[in-house]
């Protein structure tokens, strides 16, 4: 430490390890669509697809989202947000015998797929605990399954009301169930032994759960007020891009969807993946389509065309939408070339088992990349012309950095010196002689033959 009398300032000195920025991740892929299982409008996220299988039940046939999770996965995406939208669905029950009477239990989650059982008993309690009970309750893999997802544990709950214990108030802290209806009376029956001499027996789920219907746009809306459908990304602390798959198979998401997607999108800073329309089937009918197509915005971005792959579920390949692939792809690429290193990138290309839907030329492409992106000032569509170099950025390396000692730490503090680049202009150059303006009038006349 030095000291400075003087001026009263003390400097001390840091280990510059401390110092070292986290890198933030850029990939982070938020997906809104219907789902198999799990819990609805909460955006949880997964950084694998075998971990959206255990949350949300894996492929589903009348779900988009989980052949664009997979593919995402598939492509190098890293780390997603899933938002399960729900329309119609009916969660499974629980019935417990209690006397003449019975303790509802209702599931959490709704839907088919959400296979619970429940099991009571008496453990630990004295004769005059006459209401109380202990319940468990088990998230198994399938039905009648042994294979246990989660499971919760609740000692000496009460059928009384007044009890601190009350069934229904501790319930409402359970990540499975809730009570349903009024508390019997009398306290559930001791669960019975199992088949083949199992001291401990389950009550199952009973077959009512319900799937509902296909989604709407209203559906993936949702209600800001509620916090459900997009705006359950509100608690969302940071995601870059938004997946939002076609409502079904033969259903594109509507105008009215991609209009607030958007605009939340530009409040968050993120960018919107958006899927081609079905109807495009070729690149002349994309860009005849994209010269009225009324959806416009700076933070939209479309891959077209859509990607076909392999159904396992139909045993046939299929054609998807394209966001999960391009959001993999784009969180791969970032993650294998940051910013801040000097290795040049692989190629972004989608990885073997995705095809594109319909071939597209290289000059097709142009046109497309023409009509779709429009100018971030006056929303009209970029037109390529030709024109003439008036300057241009060469890499510098790490030749001045190094002798200046110009360095920056990585996420792991470990140093490096940094790129530098350079400019320089062309054709503005004091000393240009008239030689070098007919020069550039004909490169910028010349024609390809």
């Amino acid at each position: 430490m030095a000291d400075s009398p003087a001026s009263g300032v003390q400097l001390s000195e840091q280990s510059r390890d401390s110092h070292a920025i986290d890198r933030v991740p850029t990939g982070v892929t938020a997906f809104v669509g219907r789902t198999l299982k799990g819990p609805v409008s909460q955006a949880v996220p997964v950084r694998s697809f075998a971990e959206f299988q255990q949350q949300f039940g894996g492929l589903w046939q009348p779900s988009t989202l989980s052949y664009a999770v997979e593919q995402f996965f598939e492509n190098g995406g890293r780390e997603a947000r899933i938002v399960r939208v729900a329309n119609g669905t009916r969660p499974a029950t629980i019935t417990l015998p209690a006397g003449a009477k019975a303790l509802k239990l209702v599931a959490l989650n709704p839907g088919s797929r959400e296979y619970l059982r429940a099991s009571v008993d008496y453990d630990g309690l004295t004769a005059a605990e006459h209401e109380r009970f202990n319940l468990v309750v088990q998230r198994v893999r399938t039905a009648g399954s042994e294979q246990v997802e989660d499971q919760e544990i609740y000692r000496r709950m009460s059928v009384a009301p007044a009890s601190g214990r009350f069934v229904g108030d501790v319930l409402l802290q359970s990540r499975l169930v809730r009570m349903q209806g009024m508390a019997p009376a009398q306290r559930p029956d001791r669960s019975a032994g199992g088949p083949g001499g199992v001291v401990v027996g389950y009550t199952l789920s009973n077959p009512d759960g319900d799937d509902g219907a296909p989604l709407t746009d209203y559906d993936i809306i949702g209600s800001s007020a509620n916090g459900t459908g997009l705006f359950a990304l509100g608690g969302v602390t940071r995601f870059n891009m938004l997946c939002i798959p076609p409502l079904a198979r033969e259903r594109d998401v509507g105008l009215s969807t991609l209009l607030v997607a958007a605009r939340l999108c530009r409040e968050r800073h993120a960018l919107l993946l958006v899927d081609p329309p079905a109807a495009w089937t070729s690149a002349p009918e994309a860009l005849e389509a994209l010269r009225t197509w009324p959806f416009r915005s700076d933070s939209a971005v479309m891959y077209y065309p859509r990607v076909q792959a392999f159904d396992r579920l139909r045993g046939r390949v299929e054609t998807f939408g394209s966001c999960g692939a391009a959001a993999g792809m784009i969180a791969r690429l970032d993650e294998s070339w940051p910013v801040w290193t000097a290795a040049e990138s692989e190629e972004a290309i989608l990885r073997p088992g995705l095809r594109p839907a319909v071939p597209v030329s290289d000059a097709d492409r142009v046109r497309l990349a023409q009509a779709g992106e429009p100018c971030l000032n006056c929303g009209q569509p970029l037109r390529i012309r030709r024109a003439i170099e008036v300057g241009h950025v060469f890499k510098l390396g790490t030749k001045y950095s190094e002798a200046f000692n110009a360095c920056f730490l990585d996420e792991a503090g470990q140093k490096h010196p940094i790129e530098t680049v350079g400019a320089q202009l062309r054709s503005m150059m004091p000393w240009m002689k008239k030689n070098r303006v007919i020069g550039n009038t004909v490169e910028s006349r010349q024609t390809d033959s």
